[in-house]
């Protein structure tokens, strides 16, 4: 629920408990006069900023919560940010008056993380929320910020979040020290400016058990970024203009549905396996559109010694010509694929429909709609694969032949590409 500043008004005649107040410089002259009259009884709980270094004001509100936790409620109004703001204690929430109304905005030249959410030592701090605000990262004067947000807590939420103008990363979830377990990342938009960025999302070492749903990624080289990530769900993503849309390696168990990737320049989804497997996947439900003709909608590939296993691609619309709709593996000397289902996939335009280059087996591509690709299939590595009952690209015997007394060799017609 979205703070009332009528609230702050009324503060003197409620018990406010674990809350602290922070007004920017431009916000409402109610909500200042307010916070002025509030500040003599409150102490460091209310914080009247003055448009320089703002980080000052909330890092004190923040640490002037009890050790129990609380909340810091920011006002309107932009909020000028000339250091990193750290959220180092367990059970805080941050939240604005919703993306338009209230801005932190990074100061020229600073070149540092906005909002930090982890301990002091750097470790996983527990039940720590944000919402409702706009992170600007003004990376016309900050190129090499490292991201706007990062976060290393277990079991927090993320949501109605701007992620404005990067640097160089727009949201980081990662931790050395530990594991971000079970957070919610909902509604977020991610969009990079000067195109100095180098990730949208970036989700990478000790992230396990997250939800990430209804993000808009913008125009990054790497849109969302998985690096030995496990048990995560991403639902409802929209990735458009972005290089590679939605990349991942050395990671499992990930479910990656309903979900839209759009004018990417290389790749849509991109699987690989580099240091580790990449397991138990499965893509489904998407939509997929580019109009570069190098692009591949979706590539699963695994370098030597590694293995794409237990992937299933099903139910995914791709439109526009592009080099592959579907590509498992780089060929022979390179990793393994094995156990990889591709069906009731509609393939539409590409060059190729879907390639099966990978050494190992057992992969099936079944009952896809491949009749608007130039080339619907090729098999060019592997053995045991089948497939079977492709539109537009008839894979089983076809034909009559009449075999004589006199016989000895037969020639029935039929579709297979050759080896």
């Amino acid at each position: 629920m979205k703070t009332s500043w009528a609230e702050v008004r009324q503060a003197a005649f409620m018990p406010l408990g674990a809350t602290a107040y922070v007004v920017a410089s431009d916000a409402p002259i109610a909500a200042r006069k307010a916070a002025t009259l509030l500040k003599a009884e409150m102490g460091n709980l209310v914080q009247l900023c003055d448009g320089v270094a703002d980080n000052v004001e909330i890092q004190a509100a923040i640490d002037a919560l009890p050790s129990t936790g609380g909340r810091i409620a920011l006002s309107d109004g932009q909020f000028n940010i000339a250091a990193t703001i750290n959220v180092n204690d367990h059970y805080i929430t941050i939240e604005g008056q919703g993306p338009e109304a209230t801005i932190l905005k990074l100061a020229n030249a600073v070149n540092a993380i906005i909002l930090d959410f982890r301990t002091g030592a750097g470790g996983i701090v527990h039940k720590c929320n944000l919402f409702d605000l706009t992170l600007n990262g003004n990376s016309a004067n900050n190129a090499t910020a490292p991201s706007l947000l990062r976060v290393g807590v277990q079991k927090g939420q993320f949501a109605n979040l701007y992620i404005y103008d990067a640097g160089l990363k727009g949201i980081e979830v990662a931790n050395p020290t530990g594991s971000s377990i079970g957070n919610y990342f909902h509604n977020l938009w991610l969009y990079s400016v000067a195109g100095t960025a180098t990730r949208g999302l970036d989700v990478t070492s000790g992230v396990v058990d997250n939800m990430f749903d209804h993000i808009i990624v913008e125009r990054f080289p790497w849109g969302v970024y998985l690096t030995t990530v496990a048990n995560c769900i991403f639902d409802n993503l929209f990735c458009d203009f972005n290089t590679r849309a939605f990349s991942a390696d050395d990671s499992n168990r990930i479910i990656l549905v309903n979900s839209f990737f759009t004018n990417h320049t290389d790749r849509g989804v991109s699987v690989i396996a580099t240091g580790a497997n990449s397991e138990d996947w499965i893509i489904a439900n998407c939509g997929f559109s580019s109009a570069t003709a190098a692009a591949y909608h979706m590539v699963l590939d695994a370098l030597a010694t590694r293995t794409i296993n237990n992937v299933v691609v099903a139910g995914n619309t791709m439109s526009g010509a592009v080099t592959s709709g579907i590509l498992l593996g780089s060929g022979a000397g390179a990793g393994t694929g094995n156990d990889v289902l591709i069906t009731n996939n509609r393939i539409d335009d590409a060059t190729y429909g879907t390639t099966l280059n990978a050494n190992g087996g057992n992969c099936t591509v079944a009952y896809n709609n491949m009749r608007g690709c130039a080339n619907p299939h090729r098999t060019l590595v592997g053995s045991g694969h089948i497939v079977r009952a492709n539109q537009g690209f008839v894979t089983e015997n076809s034909g009559t032949a009449t075999v004589t007394a006199a016989a000895t060799t037969v020639v029935v017609a039929h579709g297979l590409a050759a080896a």
